[in-house]
Order: C-alpha cells, then structure tokens, then sequence
C-alpha cells in the first residue's frame, strides 16, 4: 500500500487518536514491516522516505498516470472510525483486494495512537495517516 502525500511532514505534539484494519487475531495482513500488534507496545521506528511515484488519475472516461509523491513504508491508519468503517465495508484496491476474505479470516477495527514525537504525514483526501511510529491501545 502506498500512500500519498498531499501535505508537508508534520510531527505529534501530541497522542494522535487513529484505526486500522486487523485481521481478527489481532495481526496486520502484512507483517514484513510490524510484528503482531500488542495493546500498549511501542511498534519499532520506521523511517518515511518521500519518493516520487505515479498515481493514476481519472479524467473523464480515460485512466491517465499522474507523478505524486509517496511513502511505501510506514504505520498506515485511518484518521476517523467513521473512515474505518466505511473502509471495512468497501475496501477493494490494491494488495488487500487479493488477500482479504472475511469469511476465512474476520477483521476487527483497533483503535491505535500515533504517539506525541512521530513524525507523520495526512492525505485530507483519503482521511488517512502514515506515521513513523504506533502504539495500539484497544
């Protein structure tokens, strides 16, 4: 998963209140980066690199590369439960449309932190973070 950036790095001057998707042991689908996330464990640091990428955009009936910068690597989350949820629902781009099957494997929404000191990015579009750091709480 990649993510875009549409604002300027940004660093928590306090605990940053976020979700993500787990599966319904409690482990993220991709665990090369993060091991299993434990309630209240600091995750290790990952660095976010900005990097320029292609992105497609839609103009009019035509799918057409666009140039963006973006963050491969990095703790991904969704700023609101509302946003979560929507994304529990419906979510079907990228890696997870070939991995995800709810009825082999359930999924859970966890509530997590960015904590104060992490250095992150937002996508106002897509109401999501990508942070260096993360701790989950629920």
């Amino acid at each position: 998963m990649c993510f875009i950036i549409d604002t300027p790095r940004q660093k928590a001057t306090e605990d940053i209140r976020c979700w993500k998707i787990l599966s319904g042991n409690g482990s993220p689908y991709f665990q090369v980066l993060a091991p299993p996330y434990v309630i209240g464990q600091k995750n290790p640091p990952i660095r976010l690199r900005p990097a320029k990428g292609f992105l497609l955009t839609q103009i009019g009936s035509r799918m057409v590369p666009t140039e963006a910068e973006q963050i491969d690597k990095g703790y991904h989350s969704y700023a609101t439960l509302a946003k979560a949820k929507h994304e529990l629902k419906t979510y079907t781009r990228g890696l997870y449309f070939h991995v995800r099957n709810p009825s082999i494997c359930p999924e859970i929404l966890v509530e997590f932190v960015i904590p104060r000191g992490a250095v992150y990015y937002y996508n106002h579009r897509e109401r999501e973070y990508v942070s260096s750091r993360i701790i989950r709480v629920s």
